[in-house]
């Protein structure tokens, strides 16, 4: 009860005011920031995986897209999903090419990816 008193002074009105608003602003450029590079990586992973004529392209970028606000692992789910899906309806060849767009996502993100190779999926390690 002391503490609430004491924060709710007049004198520290202002300086809680100022705190607040440097909070909302960093955190606002924080959300627009992954907004950003989900809606980029979403279109991106989208193109791909036209060319390789997967189904359920929107879909998947609407989960590339919502899979960016999770951290480390979001990107990560997205494109296992994408490989998946790409793997049961089209095969071997458009799964790897899958794995590759979605391996050089997440390394352009700097989340994960320590090996890529043309012969199987990629390691993901988060840094």
């Amino acid at each position: 009860m002391a503490l609430d008193h004491r924060l709710r002074r007049a004198d520290r009105r202002e300086t809680w005011n100022e705190v607040g608003a440097r909070v909302l602003t960093a955190l606002g450029g924080y959300v627009r920031g992954i907004a950003l590079v989900g809606l980029v990586d979403a279109v991106l992973i989208g193109i791909v995986l036209l060319v390789i004529g997967v189904p359920l392209v929107v879909p998947l970028m609407v989960l590339t897209f919502i899979a960016a606000f999770l951290s480390l692992i979001g990107a990560f789910l997205a494109g296992l999903a994408a490989v998946l899906i790409a793997l049961v309806s089209n095969g071997l060849v458009a799964a790897l090419s899958s794995s590759a767009r979605s391996c050089w996502s997440s390394r352009s993100r700097g989340t994960c990816c320590t090996r890529c190779s043309s012969a199987g999926p990629c390691t993901c390690i988060p840094r």
